[in-house]
């Protein structure tokens, strides 16, 4: 059909790549703030094929895609105002934290730790024959008692003794738990030799998460963390693998440790060879952790006795024969294609992670979502992979209504007219794996933990979704997916320079499970009123934190109408109708005329909307909805199908909505979304609607 169409070409390319069915505006029920009313308004769109190039330039003025259906959130209109967030991933460098979520993961394949993140066998390095007893008994202690205070974690965060927020963290194990000898000089004075601050940190991120400050310092941090750490010791009194080794923790109440577990460990062993002349379980001052190398050994805590069969030399554990086989990652990129491994990996994820009900999660539901794809895929590495503009500016400005860029202000060039100019375009090489959609599967030893959907696009990786593995819940792979993403993204743009861009989907600030996505640094939003992007931590946070729903992030926006009052006395622009400005917006714009079921001609809309033997109230919905649509895609409308049904154009009752109640917008001018009701609220039967027209 896209050959079909005309004989336009670029490069010996089909200069018509997209074609589409416009299903106007629409309201749905807001599944961020949860709103019952249909308070979320987006502008929807099924699209048929989507060239690489659309769908960049697309994404780029705020569309996502979920399957084949394309929308874009009306931002001024929106409960939730939802914005495009990209990364320059040669611009970024990582967080402390986001360092450990990889160190994390290099503990797991080492065997130092568990799915679960709770220390295995291999947590510490075999204690040389040569070594003192006190220091081996202090790697054992330190085991002991991570693998308690990570058991305690578990059951306090079950049994509701935390708080819901730090129940949800520990539930997640988002905090990791550390045992290291203790150093404040508070605790090493009260005898602690070590030292947990697990209590604290999980206080500091749920009271930060919940918007209270969450500092360590902060006064509602310190009496949460205070909490916790009291649920922690009541939950360690009782775990079965203390019993016989007399493990009692020392909670600090100093004002400057306020959370922190402290122990103390008294050494009852004497270097190896030489018999305990101490009675096991003795206790001089305080409490203790006791035992002997030989029961220790087997309970399974990773310290060898001299005539253990399982001694090895004093050299590293990485010798022969000291631990467990490393495990290998591997991650893959596969064109999108339906998988029956990940299709049962994402319903897990799905019942797990998000408490969805099973039998909701079928497989139509999964290809739809996150296998179904418009786009057409371009092989890897050919040298005309995409084309692209010169300048990487494709010349747009700003696409919410009734806001336009100050004259002599334009995106990397201040002070040049504000004038749509198409730019010239140049071929650019595709990455190895091509551009189009794609599932990344993340596998340890062959076992599938996680699953990328991603889209490969000349700037971009754009990442629609990512699942994993419940067991796998410790290694945060979410997290981990991310910074993946983003080496990806540095390794292809080896290949293809322009790709060099990393975008997370939607960033909404009032959201909390959102706020993630801004601690990849330096991102950037783009001002929707203006085109231009702008660093998160600057002119967008300023805008967002105060709170007044959607306004411009980028300096020179402006209301339409003060431009008007603004312009050359001889052209009154205050003249200028809304069939003009709609005649305007779609000049350019290419329709397919269907009849019946098949795709008849294409023709100019502007020229087909003139001609057209329908009534002139029906010609003015149908050019509203044509200017509204070329709006909000932008220059792309150039190379894009616009599908219209002659069947249905036909038949006036269908194209102008009996059910009008003469809505009006801030110009008092008709809105057009009469055309749209018969999509609100459900996508899907757009979809339906489409799959039973074309």
């Amino acid at each position: 059909a896209a050959e079909g169409i005309g004989g336009m070409s670029q490069g010996g390319r089909s200069h018509f790549m997209t074609i589409i069915e416009d299903h106007g505006v629409y309201g749905s029920t807001c599944g961020y703030c949860k709103s019952e009313q249909n308070t979320f308004r987006s502008h929807g769109m099924s699209a048929h094929v989507c060239s690489v190039e659309d769908y960049q330039h697309l994404i780029d003025r705020g569309w996502r895609r979920s399957g084949n259906w394309m929308y874009q959130p009306v931002l001024d209109r929106t409960c939730c105002p939802p914005y495009t967030i990209c990364l320059d991933v040669h611009r970024f460098s990582p967080t402390k934290s986001q360092k450990k979520v990889e160190r994390r993961l290099q503990a797991y394949l080492e065997g130092r730790i568990d799915e679960k993140g709770a220390p295995t066998n291999n947590a510490r390095d075999p204690p040389s024959t040569a070594v003192a007893a006190t220091g081996a008994e202090e790697d054992v202690a330190a085991a002991v008692i991570e693998r308690a205070v990570t058991r305690a974690l578990a059951k306090c965060a079950g049994d509701g003794s935390l708080s819901p927020p730090v129940a949800s963290l520990a539930s997640n194990r988002e905090i990791p738990v550390r045992v290291r000898r203790a150093v404040a000089k508070a605790a090493v004075s009260a005898g602690a030799t070590h030292s947990c601050s697990v209590a604290v940190a999980l206080a500091a991120a749920a009271c930060k998460g919940a918007g209270i400050g969450g500092g360590l310092n902060c006064g509602a941090s310190a009496e949460e963390a205070g909490r916790t750490a009291r649920a922690l010791l009541a939950a360690m009194r009782g775990d079965e693998e203390l019993i016989g080794v007399e493990a009692t923790a020392v909670y600090t109440s100093d004002a400057n440790a306020v959370g922190h577990l402290n122990f103390r460990v008294k050494p009852t062993v004497k270097p190896v060879g030489s018999a305990s002349k101490e009675k096991e379980g003795s206790v001089t001052t305080g409490p203790v952790i006791s035992a002997d190398v030989s029961r220790l050994d087997s309970m399974g805590l990773g310290v060898v006795s001299p005539d253990s069969p399982r001694a090895t030399s004093s050299k590293s554990r990485k010798g022969k024969g000291a631990v467990a086989k490393k495990k290998t990652l591997t991650v893959t990129t596969r064109p999108s294609a339906f998988d029956e491994e990940e299709y049962r990996l994402w319903r897990r994820y799905q019942t797990s992670v998000h408490g969805d009900d099973p039998d909701e999660n079928n497989e139509l539901g999964f290809v739809r979502f996150l296998v179904d794809t418009p786009l057409r895929r371009v092989e890897g590495n050919s040298e005309r992979g995409a084309l692209v503009p010169e300048e990487c500016d494709d010349g747009n400005e700003g696409w919410v209504r009734g806001w336009v860029r100050r004259t002599g202000d334009s995106p990397g060039n201040p002070g040049k007219d504000r004038t749509v100019v198409m730019p010239k375009k140049r071929w650019v090489a595709s990455p190895p794996s091509g551009f189009g959609s794609f599932h990344q599967q993340y596998r340890i030893d062959g076992k599938l933990v996680a699953v990328g959907v991603v889209d490969v696009l000349p700037y971009c990786l754009s990442s629609k979704y990512f699942f994993w593995d419940p067991d796998y819940a410790a290694l945060s792979l979410g997290k981990l997916g991310v910074l993946r993403e983003i080496e990806w993204v540095r390794e292809a743009s080896a290949r293809c320079p322009t790709l060099r861009y990393y975008y997370m989907g939607y960033y909404i600030h009032d959201c909390p499970k959102m706020r993630y996505k801004g601690e990849y640094k330096p991102s950037e939003l783009r001002c929707a009123a203006t085109g231009v992007w702008s660093d998160l931590d600057g002119a967008c946070r300023r805008v967002l934190d105060a709170g007044l729903g959607f306004a411009p992030f980028a300096p020179g926006a402006v209301r339409e109408e003060d431009v008007d009052a603004d312009v050359d006395a001889d052209v009154d622009a205050g003249d200028r109708t809304t069939e003009e400005r709609d005649r305007a917006a779609a000049e350019g714009c290419t329709l397919g005329l269907v009849e019946g079921n098949r795709l008849a001609r294409a023709a100019s809309a502007n020229a087909f909307v003139n001609a057209a033997p329908v009534p002139r109230g029906t010609k003015a919905k149908l050019r509203a909805r044509l200017g509204r649509w070329a709006r909000a895609v932008g220059n792309a409308k150039e190379s894009m199908v616009y599908l219209l049904s002659l069947d249905r154009l036909g038949n006036e009752e269908e194209v102008v909505d009996d059910k009008s109640d003469d809505e009006s917008d801030e110009e008092g001018e008709g809105t057009g979304e009469e055309l749209d009701e018969e999509l609100d609220g459900d996508a899907a039967t757009a979809r339906a609607d489409l799959a039973m027209r074309v």
